[in-house]
């Protein structure tokens, strides 16, 4: 039943113009009930400087799990840092005590210690060459992408090929 917030300074340097980061949180419920999902409430994460973003919602009186997570869209490298969980009493957010929030108890290029990524698109180790707060962050950034083809079609592009007695099929190659 307590309102609580993921705060988190983050850095984007866009691999094209429509990257970005954004914050997210959700948690469930007993019963395998959904509760709230939120992500950042100041739109979209873009900036190339380190920036403080933050997301708050409220947890049910069955809450019993909450996940908060750290996108980033489309190619770039997004530096992450100083991530803090807080929760609020009696009017004051108070901190929730996190391990290696500022990514500072691993070697640079190794990944973070109690840290999590599940993305096959990107990279995730911890850099030393800049930081909002300590002397570390985490780098999340993406992997090359491999042209499995020498053409790539364009939009309304075709396959005709005969089958049988005047019968054809026509295809579309992208959609």
């Amino acid at each position: 039943g307590k309102e609580i917030k993921l705060k988190a300074a983050l850095k984007l340097i866009p691999g094209d113009k429509n990257a970005y980061a954004q914050l997210y949180l959700s948690e469930r419920r007993e019963k395998f009930k959904n509760g709230f999902t939120v992500t950042s409430e100041k739109g979209l994460i873009t900036s190339s400087d380190w920036t403080y973003h933050e997301i708050t919602g409220k947890l049910a009186d069955d809450s019993y799990r909450l996940r908060f997570q750290i996108h980033l869209k489309q190619r770039g490298q997004l530096w992450v840092e100083d991530v803090q969980l807080l929760v609020k009493e009696n009017g004051q957010w108070k901190p929730v005590k996190m391990v290696n929030p500022g990514f500072e108890k691993a070697a640079p290029g190794s990944v973070p210690a109690e840290w999590y990524c599940d993305d096959l698109h990107h990279t995730f180790t911890v850099s030393a060459d800049t930081a909002a707060k300590g002397k570390q962050s985490v780098l999340l950034k993406s992997k090359p992408v491999i042209a499995l083809f020498e053409h790539k079609p364009k939009a309304g592009e075709i396959i005709r090929k005969p089958l049988a007695a005047g019968l054809s099929c026509i295809m579309p190659i992208t959609l």
